[in-house]
């Protein structure tokens, strides 16, 4: 049997601002009809609040290159781990596409500290631990000052991919 003192020796305490990069999303003027139904996959919470599966590969609504270009939503690559931010907060996929997202995300481009499927799992297993930061008067929301600010326990990258392969076996199963 292993001590899992002895295990999470080489673990590191970090915040989360140092595992990548961070951005939130926007939304097109919906009086604009040149702003949408392109190309562009768009995001939003209602997407994940039921969704089961880690990776997303279309979203209900697109966005056109203008609507890109008229908003604060950002382009963002293939692996991205988008979370929601607002009202469901922690509801969380990672972009199997170039993907945009309204403003109920942070979305976070993963370095080469942390794989985005751990990340993910972490984040859906300590959303209790994100509650606690959250505040708002219409709806709760955390924002992306106070996430990267939050601490995470990281093993080191082999043992990150070993316990996201094991989890992705459990979900499934």
């Amino acid at each position: 049997m292993v001590n899992d003192e002895l295990l999470m020796n080489h673990w590191r305490e970090i915040k989360l601002k140092s595992l990548g990069d961070f951005f939130g999303g926007g939304t097109p003027s919906t009086m604009d009809v040149a702003c949408w139904n392109g190309n562009i996959d768009w995001l939003v919470p209602s997407d994940i609040s039921n969704y089961s599966g880690n990776f997303i590969s279309r979203t209900k609504q697109k966005i056109s290159e203008v609507g890109l270009k008229k908003s604060s939503a950002k382009l963002l690559p293939i692996g991205t781990v988008c979370m929601s931010s607002r009202a469901t907060i922690g509801d969380c996929v990672i972009s199997n596409i170039p993907i945009t997202t309204n403003q109920g995300f942070i979305n976070i481009i993963c370095n080469h500290k942390i794989l985005n499927l751990f990340l993910l799992y972490w984040i859906r297993q300590n959303t209790r631990y994100i509650l606690k930061y959250v505040a708002g008067t219409t709806f709760n929301e955390i924002g992306k000052s106070f996430f990267k600010k939050l601490k995470i326990n990281l093993p080191p990258k082999p043992e990150q991919t070993v316990i996201a392969t094991i989890l992705s076996k459990v979900d499934e199963a």
